[in-house]
């Protein structure tokens, strides 16, 4: 008889891929069902949203320019987020 093998667990991240999908799952058939109002359906997101943080606002596509004005160049959205990420770096105080 051999040595049994350890378990390294790479089994729960299929597990939470699985629940997690079948969480989607039955939030759609029930977001898709006859009779469901938006007031409930909404109350419905906003305890996930507290709760877990499933459908958080952060993968939100970011905004598309208004018509007739062009996006920024990449050099302007660089500097625009270096200017962001310095100011949140100092207010955490990671910044010397």
């Amino acid at each position: 008889m051999g040595k049994p093998k350890k378990d390294s667990g790479t089994w729960l991240m299929t597990y939470g891929d699985l629940v997690t999908l079948l969480l989607v799952f039955f939030v759609l058939l029930y977001a898709l069902s006859p009779g469901v109002e938006k007031k409930k359906f909404n109350a419905f997101i906003q305890y996930f949203q507290q709760s877990g943080g499933f459908f958080d606002d952060n993968n939100v596509a970011p905004p598309q320019p208004p018509p007739g004005e062009t996006a920024p160049s990449p050099e302007e959205m660089e500097e625009f987020i270096e200017e962001q990420l310095t100011r949140w770096l100092a207010l955490k105080d990671f910044l010397d």
